[in-house]
């Protein structure tokens, strides 16, 4: 996919070496320095004649122009949140780029080296995340409807300041607006990191179980990433047999590959795994799981499973040993 910077009509005009070696000829740091003093005491006005002079320099090449703005955008985050004032901003986000590299995947189009737009953008939304946590850790403590529903109206930035905040406020708030959440109508992936942050702030193996039955979106890996460091191996051992028989396939498809390879050793969770190898939806899965393993005596049980005539599941056991092969001849090499 093509970053929106990239057109037919803009292809490269410098090779990211030549455009790296121009920006290195020029000493950026005494312009830097003094455009990040006149951010740090409000004086925008300044502030922005400043950035105009940079952008027009005539004796730095484009690409030292550009590596001085994208530094100073990308380096704002450092300040308090809206150090500088929405000119400075619009100034920074509406740039437009001038020097412009091969695509790695599409070397006839043109994208920044210096990312100017981006680097903005991405210090704008963690301006207002922050500021959205800050006010969601003062929330009132028996209010959770409120909490939940200030959430739910509040920008995608904005909601991850929200659940920032949950690592902050008292574990029985933190109870409530979970519990509140999980018993919201409205269960999708907009509500997915409320419930799940909540069990991993309380550390509550049965919450995070009830959040995995509902959860939705890509926060769900990460979450289970979390899980698998966070709950003792019972917990994790209960919470991977729970995620198989209730949770909805492809979150239980997620619980196989991030709890299932270090649980192995198991007795439960390696019959549990290696009872999936049939299922449809799970087989995969647990095949993926399995090849983890170096156990001489697993790779003996898939040896008999593929030498059967099993149908899935001879498939799925042959896949396992096929995997395991090829880990093992990675980490010869």
């Amino acid at each position: 996919m093509l970053p929106l910077s990239a057109s037919p009509a803009s292809g490269p005009n410098w090779s990211r070496q030549e455009a790296l070696e121009a920006a290195a000829r020029v000493d950026q740091r005494e312009t830097l320095r003094d455009l990040f003093e006149l951010a740090r005491t409000g004086r925008d006005t300044q502030l922005l004649e400043g950035l105009r002079e940079l952008a027009g320099r005539e004796d730095w090449p484009v690409p030292a122009r550009e590596a001085a703005l994208f530094h100073f955008a990308a380096g704002l985050g450092d300040l308090l949140s809206h150090a500088v004032g929405p000119e400075v901003l619009a100034f920074l986000a509406d740039y437009e780029p001038r020097t412009l590299v091969a695509h790695e995947e599409h070397p006839g189009f043109g994208v920044p080296l210096f990312n100017i737009r981006a680097a903005t953008a991405g210090v704008e939304h963690a301006w207002e995340r922050d500021a959205a946590g800050e006010n969601a850790s003062r929330w009132r403590r028996h209010d959770p409807a409120g909490w939940l529903a200030a959430y739910l109206a509040a920008s995608p930035a904005q909601r991850e300041g929200y659940v920032d905040a949950l690592n902050l406020l008292p574990e029985n708030t933190v109870r409530l607006i979970a519990e509140r959440s999980l018993s919201e109508p409205r269960r999708d992936e907009v509500l997915t990191p409320v419930t799940l942050r909540a069990a991993l702030r309380l550390a509550d193996p049965e919450l995070f179980t009830l959040a995995l039955e509902q959860a939705a979106g890509p926060g769900l890996a990460d979450a289970l990433g979390m899980a698998d460091t966070l709950f003792m191996e019972s917990e994790r051992l209960t919470l991977l047999e729970q995620a198989v028989r209730r949770a909805p396939a492809p979150n239980a498809a997620l619980s196989i590959a991030q709890l299932a390879p270090g649980l192995l050793h198991q007795p439960a969770a390696l019959e549990l795994i290696i009872a999936l190898l049939g299922d449809r939806e799970l087989g995969a899965s647990a095949a993926l799981a399995l090849s983890h393993s170096t156990d001489p005596n697993l790779h003996e049980r898939l040896y008999e499973v593929a030498g059967k005539d099993q149908g899935l599941a001879s498939e799925r056991a042959a896949l396992a040993l096929s995997l395991a092969q090829l880990k093992s001849e990675r980490k010869a090499r």
